[in-house]
């Protein structure tokens, strides 16, 4: 499939599906927000065996899971609508860690490099409530508007080095946080511009734009939608250093990103990823893809032989 560069992108409002699922330590489990509320599904992906845990008692019934990322010592760092947690599945504990002011929280990610919890979602007082961006560095007790620049910012994730991948004006962004500073802060500059890609012969409402990210040692997955169809697409992990200062360098280094982008072979048409997620190693990639039936089924993707399968059933939820 070839694709197109256009410069009249409508940004499409597309459910963002990002810090919903996580492997575990050894791999063997991934954990998955369903959606709607107070529990996790825990997937097997050796027969796809779905166990719900139900954290309704802790957050409380008319509370939900909002997402989900690997933390310390094989927890897990999980968001409630103005709360973060610390889950042990093994101890069984769910632990508060800290509680917001605002109206929701949309994202988790978590920097396993630097120990900082980064969320994003609608912060302050009282309405009118400011969407953006919150990070709490280890030793704090409490959130901070994080030194990025940037209010949107989209499906964070960090890997195991502590890079950081998002979407920002439907474009895919990449940083680092910044050593030696007393505050959190990130560096950070347009990697692919992807929110400008289109298929050929494809119309502007065609577009895709990015709904999920998952970033292994070698490259970056990312997944593209536009509520019909969507497609899963790998780009080689792109440089970290300092973001490129001449506009000739910048369009130099997204040039790149889009010529060596691949796209994976998905057999069947789907509408929709989430769940997007990578196995501590690299080797696994795991989605919920939504069929072309309305099924929904449970993908497992080795990252080194492309050889995809369908590990199950996603548990149906009420409407």
């Amino acid at each position: 499939m070839k694709w197109l560069l256009c410069a009249l992108l409508v940004p499409m409002a597309l459910p963002v599906l990002a810090g919903d699922a996580a492997f575990s330590p050894d791999g063997k489990l991934v954990h998955v927000v369903p959606g709607q509320g107070a529990k996790l599904w825990t997937v097997n992906v050796a027969d796809g065996k779905v166990t719900t845990v139900d954290l309704a008692k802790e957050l409380g019934a008319d509370d939900a899971v909002k997402a989900i990322a690997p933390g310390p010592k094989g927890t897990y760092w999980i968001a409630s609508r103005l709360t973060v947690w610390q889950w042990s599945p093994t101890e069984r504990k769910l632990e508060k860690h800290a509680t917001l002011k605002g109206s929701e929280i949309f994202d988790l990610a978590y920097n396993p490099a630097g120990e900082t919890i980064l969320i994003t979602g609608e912060f302050g007082e009282a309405e009118p409530y400011q969407t953006g961006v919150r990070a709490l560095a280890r030793g704090e007790k409490e959130f901070a508007e994080p030194k990025l620049g940037l209010t949107e910012v989209v499906a964070p994730v960090f890997d195991r080095e502590g890079r950081f991948y998002f979407r920002h004006e439907s474009d895919l962004w990449v940083g680092r946080a910044v050593e030696g500073s007393d505050d959190v802060a990130f560096n950070a500059f347009r990697a692919a511009p992807l929110g400008n890609v289109l298929s050929e012969g494809g119309e502007l409402g065609a577009s895709k734009i990015i709904s999920a990210i998952a970033p292994t040692g070698k490259g970056i997955y990312v997944a593209m939608s536009n509520l019909v169809e969507a497609e899963l697409i790998f780009l080689p992990q792109p440089a970290t250093g300092k973001a490129p200062g001449a506009l000739k360098d910048a369009w130099k280094r997204m040039t790149a990103s889009l010529q060596s982008l691949s796209v994976v072979p998905i057999k069947g048409s789907i509408s929709a990823i989430s769940a997007l997620c990578a196995s501590p190693d690299g080797a696994q990639l795991f989605f919920r893809a939504d069929e072309e039936d309305g099924a929904k089924k449970f993908r497992l993707l080795e990252t080194k032989s492309g050889k995809m399968r369908t590990i199950g059933d996603a548990p149906k939820e009420k409407e």
